[in-house]
């Protein structure tokens, strides 16, 4: 590789002594293991890739020896990134050996630049709250945006959706992507089932998709009844969803459908569901009573409709 930088200048940021080199057999496992559970990026490697169009990223970092440390050094300072992004990012890289705050505050590097740095440098290594905290400085606009959302609502654990719709919320992120729709959608329905459900309207496109990711939802959970009958479903929606209830493998899928008829006023249709179900829909005595009681109550013009 050609070498433009100076060759001592590798000298002046990174520390030349091999007992001081932080990449030691656990921290190289660390960063493998991250990069695996980050779907084979992390996100320095699209800062290599993709802003500074360095080839072979994940073969440079980490660097197991200083001679590959001083070749990850050259390919940044060579690249045509300037020089402001430079020092970002060997204040990533001397974050690995707690030395990063002092380079920062030697090259003067600013805040905001700083705090997007330690954005990717946390969720690199699965630091989640402190990269949520530090995301959430005001006017700090990351890079690939996609991914900090897939981050959050995949890999930070039970606190992930919350994470996810509090991000994009507090930072007024543009979700402008079908991408960014969907991890928003499948956090918020975690979060909050009715708002998720106004939220649709403003995805016309994906709307279908959605309404159908919502009921799954709800299927999932125990709280599916009281969710399916409170939704304000419009026609067509209603007409969505009992097709979906009518041929969901969910185990109480008929049972709900049931329910949400009867309690909509849909006695006939109700009963013509518990027939076609066959005698498995029978094997609980209440609603084989109840059944019973709702084929009494109908009006004679209403049993020659189901005869």
């Amino acid at each position: 590789m050609e070498i433009k930088a100076p060759k001592n200048s590798f000298e002046k940021i990174y520390c030349q002594k091999s007992k001081d080199f932080p990449y030691n057999i656990q921290l190289l496992n660390l960063i493998k293991n991250c990069r695996k559970i980050h779907g084979g990026k992390l996100f320095f490697d699209l800062l290599l890739a993709d802003i500074a169009r360095i080839s072979d990223s994940e073969k440079l970092y980490p660097p197991k020896s200083l001679v590959e440390l001083k070749k990850l050094y050259f390919s940044i300072e060579n690249s045509q990134i300037d020089e402001l992004k430079k020092n970002c990012y060997h204040y990533y890289l001397l974050k690995d050996s707690n030395m990063g705050e002092k380079f920062s505050n030697d090259v003067f590097i600013p805040i905001i630049y700083r705090k997007l740095m330690d954005s990717y440098w946390y969720l690199d290594r699965m630091k989640f709250e402190e990269a949520f905290s530090s995301l959430c400085t005001p006017n700090l606009v990351p890079n690939f945006p996609e991914k900090i959302l897939s981050s959050f609502y995949l890999l930070s654990g039970e606190q992930g959706a919350h994470m996810t719709i509090t991000y994009a919320d507090v930072m007024s992120l543009p979700l402008d992507t079908d991408e960014k729709l969907d991890v928003y959608m499948s956090a918020l329905i975690k979060v909050d089932v009715l708002s998720a459900y106004s939220f649709l309207k403003s995805c016309p496109n994906l709307k279908a998709t959605f309404f159908r990711k919502i009921i799954e939802h709800c299927l999932s959970v125990q709280q599916s009844t009281k969710w399916i009958l409170e939704l304000p479903f419009t026609k067509d929606e209603e007409e969505q969803l009992i097709s979906y209830l009518k041929e969901a493998s969910y185990a109480s899928s008929k049972n709900i459908l049931f329910v949400y008829l009867i309690n909509k006023g849909k006695r006939i249709e109700a009963i013509e569901l518990s027939k076609s179900i066959g005698n498995d829909f029978f094997r609980n005595i209440e609603i084989a009573d109840f059944v019973n009681g709702l084929n009494k109550s109908l009006l004679p013009i209403e049993r020659k409709m189901i005869q």
